[in-house]
Formats: C-alpha cells, sequence, structure tokens
C-alpha cells in the first residue's frame, strides 16, 4: 500500500474486521480445503506423530493442545456460519 493509500486502505481492513459477512459459501470452500489437509495429514506418519505428541504434552485446556485429526475433521463438519458470528461478537 502507498502511502496516499494507507487511509482508504485502513477504513477498508477496519469495516471488513468489524463488520464480517461470513457467507456460507466461503465458509464451505475453507472448509473443503481444511478437510483436505486434515485428511492429508492422516496419511503422513510425521503428522500423526507430531499431533500425538502435543496430545501427550499438554492438557485439553492448554492452548497448545491438537484434537485428534478425525475429532477435528468431525468438528469441522459441525462448524456453522453461526459459530463463527458467535465468536466474532464474543471476542471482537
Amino acid at each position: 500500500v502507498v502511502t496516499q493509500d494507507l487511509g482508504p486502505f485502513l477504513k477498508v481492513v477496519s469495516t471488513v474486521l468489524q463488520n464480517p459477512e461470513f457467507k456460507e459459501e466461503e465458509l464451505e470452500k475453507v472448509k473443503k480445503i481444511k478437510e483436505s489437509q486434515l485428511q492429508d495429514a492422516l496419511s503422513e506418519t510425521s503428522e500423526l506423530a507430531a499431533n500425538n505428541l502435543v496430545r501427550q504434552m499438554y492438557k485439553p485446556d492448554s492452548v497448545y493442545y491438537q484434537k485428534s485429526f478425525p475429532d477435528q475433521s468431525k468438528e469441522l463438519k459441525d462448524l456453522t456460519v453461526q459459530d463463527l458470528r458467535s465468536f466474532h461478537d464474543k471476542y471482537y
């Protein structure tokens, strides 16, 4: 962003952050991408080992804890636009 465009750019960024649209079709695209990544991770020994190690090292209430890939996949399938809106309303 060049200097003279910084003001308008920040207004756009501010609007997007304060009033996200959370479009259903965009969520579905992102869910498909993430699901593909999770499926790839299930076939990678190093990914499985790292995921298992983190689950053994940290308790579920830790910010570093990672759910198993199948559990992440299930949560992903259940994720809705309303979940995103609720999270945004609560934390932003």
